[in-house]
């Protein structure tokens, strides 16, 4: 397991600030860059599940005015 403390990702300021967190992790020799890059890509993933929920709920909201 990768070690390291990351602020809250249920959102997309959450998982900005956890990509931050990672490269300082990375820079600072706390973790591997290897883990690094396991982390961003995990990271990357919950960002686009972020996007997409948010898409989804503005579409349905234009999609409810529009009735």
């Amino acid at each position: 397991p990768i070690r390291i403390d990351l602020p809250n990702v249920n959102t997309a300021d959450g998982v900005s600030q956890a990509q931050v967190t990672t490269v300082q992790a990375v820079a600072e020799g706390e973790i591997t860059p290897e883990e690094g890059k396991v982390l961003a890509d995990i990271l990357e993933a919950r960002r686009r599940s972020i996007e997409t929920q948010e898409h989804e709920t503005r579409l349905n909201k234009l999609e409810e005015l529009e009735k």
